[in-house]
C-alpha cells in the first residue's frame, strides 16, 4: 500500500476569504451588466450616415470649440451625473444626436440628466419655457392657460410673419409636479435664425400681454388675465423669458433634473406628430425626440428674423440687462473679488463668473449650496452670489424653483476690497 497523501496537500489550501469577497463582487457586476448590457453595437450602415464621436468635456467652451473645428455633424448637450459624496457634477457632450438617442435608451429614468445646448448662432425653432406654482394660482388649470398662449402665439406669428400656425404644429412636452406646473412648447415650422432673435419676438408676445393689448377678438380680457401668474417675486406672465440666453442649456424631452423625478413626457394634450418623412424608419418615441430638439433643423425653412427695434425700449433694456458682457472659469478682472467669494463658500468655488454693466454673478460648485431664505443648504440645487460693482455689496441668489425671485440681504464688501476699486478701474473694463 503506498504513502498516504494527506488532503490538504492534494487539494490544496482553503480559499482565503478574501479571495472569495472578490469572486462575490465580480458575480454581482455580472449580474449588473447582464440587466444592464453595454450599448449596442451601431449597425454599419447608421456609421455610414452619421458619426461615431462620443466625446466628454469638464467645459463648455472646450466643447463648443471642439464641435465647431471638426466639421462634423455633431450637436452639444449637457449631463448632470452623480458624484461619490452623492452632489450632482455636470459635463459637456459632443454628439450626434442619433448616437445619444441610442445611450439615453440605455440608461435608467433616473439618470437620464440631459440638456440641449443652444448654441449661440444657430438657427433654432420657436421654443418657449412656461411654469407656475400651483400652490400660489390654485384657479388655474395648466392646459387651459396653455390653449389661451398658443391663441396669442398664433396671432402674432400671423401678424408679423404672415404664417399660419396651429396647435397641431406645436410639441407639447410636460414635467408638472404636485407643487409646479411646467411645459415646454417646439414649434417645429417656426425657425429664426438665432435665439436671440426668438427671444425678441417671445419679449414682443409677453410686452403685450403683459400690457393688456393682445385684441379682444383674440382673447378676451377675462382669458388674458389668466396668463399672469403670482409667484414669490410678484405677478407677471408664465413665460420664462431667461432661457433666449447665449449657449442656452434646455433639458430635453425624457430626461429629468438632477436629484428630480419629474422627466419631461408628451404633453396629454400635444396634438402633434412628428413628420415620417422628416424621420424615415424611426420608432414614435425617437421621432418625437428629434423634434423636441430646438436646433435639429429638417430640410430648408424659410429663416425668421426680429429685430430689437420691434420691441419696446423697457422690454429691452431688461433682456439685456440680465446678458453678460463677459463670462469665464478662470479669474475675472476683479481678482480680489473672485478670492473673497472663495473664502465665504469653502468647500465650494467658483464654476463660472459673468460680468454685467453694473455687476458680477458668481456661480457656485461644489458642496456649497447654503441659501438664506430656507436657512439651509440645497440638497441639488446652486446658487449664486451677485456683486453690486457700484454699491461695492453682494448678495446670494438661487437657481432652485422654490426660490425664485428670492434675493438675501445685500452685505457690504470688506473695506481692503472696496478701497482698491473706483470709477476709472470700473470704466476701464468697458
Amino acid at each position: 500500500m503506498g504513502k498516504e497523501i494527506c488532503p490538504l496537500n492534494f487539494y490544496g489550501q482553503k480559499r482565503s476569504s478574501e479571495f472569495e469577497d472578490k469572486v462575490e463582487k465580480i458575480s454581482k457586476k455580472c449580474a449588473v451588466y447582464e440587466q444592464n448590457p453595454l450599448p449596442s453595437t451601431i449597425p454599419k450602415h447608421i456609421l455610414s450616415c452619421i458619426s461615431d464621436v462620443w466625446k466628454v468635456f469638464p467645459k463648455q467652451d472646450e466643447c463648443l470649440s471642439f464641435i465647431s473645428h471638426s466639421k462634423l455633424d455633431l450637436k452639444a448637450f449637457s449631463c448632470e451625473y452623480k458624484l461619490a459624496d452623492a452632489h450632482g457634477k455636470r459635463n459637456f457632450l459632443a454628439a450626434h444626436p442619433h448616437l445619444l438617442w441610442i445611450r439615453l435608451n440605455e440608461r435608467p429614468l433616473k439618470e437620464r440628466c440631459f440638456y440641449e445646448i443652444i448654441t449661440s448662432g444657430s438657427e433654432c425653432k420657436l421654443y418657449f419655457d412656461i411654469e407656475f406654482d400651483k400652490r400660489l394660482n390654485p384657479e388655474l388649470d395648466g392646459a387651459d392657460t396653455v390653449r389661451i398662449f398658443m391663441k396669442c402665439v398664433e396671432y402674432y406669428i400671423r401678424v408679423h410673419f404672415e404664417k399660419e400656425v396651429k396647435i397641431h404644429d406645436v410639441l407639447i412636452l410636460d414635467a408638472t409636479t404636485e407643487k409646479k406646473f411646467s411645459c415646454h412648447l417646439v414649434y417645429d415650422t417656426v425657425i429664426f435664425n438665432s435665439n436671440i432673435h426668438a427671444g425678441y419676438f417671445v419679449l414682443n408676445i409677453v410686452e403685450e400681454i403683459t400690457q393688456k393689448r393682445v385684441p379682444s377678438e383674440v382673447i378676451s380680457a377675462k382669458d388674458l388675465s389668466k396668463l399672469i401668474v403670482k409667484s414669490v417675486s410678484g405677478n407677471s406672465v408664465f413665460v420664462d423669458t431667461s432661457v433666449y440666453s447665449q449657449n442656452r442649456n434646455f433639458r430635453m424631452l425624457y430626461c429629468n433634473k438632477f436629484g428630480k423625478n419629474n422627466h419631461f413626457e408628451i404633453g396629454s394634450d400635444n396634438e402633434f406628430t412628428p413628420d415620417s418623412l422628416k424621420y424615415p424608419g424611426k420608432t414614435l418615441n425617437e421621432s418625437y425626440f428629434y423634434a423636441s430638439l430646438i436646433t435639429n433643423i429638417k430640410g430648408k425653412p424659410n429663416i425668421l428674423t426680429y429685430a430689437k427695434v420691434n420691441v419696446p425700449s423697457s422690454a429691452v433694456s431688461k433682456f439685456h440687462s440680465n446678458k453678460p458682457k463677459f463670462s469665464g472659469c478662470s479669474k475675472s478682472v476683479y481678482a480680489e473679488i473672485d478670492d473673497f467669494i472663495s473664502s465665504i463658500v469653502q468647500p465650494g468655488y467658483i464654476r463660472k463668473w459673468s460680468l454685467l454693466e453694473t455687476s458680477i454673478i458668481y456661480e457656485i460648485g461644489g458642496n456649497y449650496r447654503y441659501c438664506e431664505r430656507i436657512r439651509r443648504h440645497h440638497k441639488s440645487n446652486h446658487i449664486k452670489f451677485i456683486v453690486n460693482l457700484k454699491a461695492m455689496n453682494y448678495h446670494q441668489e438661487c437657481f432652485d424653483y422654490e426660490c425664485k425671485g428670492f434675493k438675501s440681504s445685500s452685505v457690504e464688501m470688506p473695506a481692503d476690497i472696496i478701497n482698491w476699486t473706483d470709477e476709472d478701474d470700473f470704466a476701464e473694463v468697458f
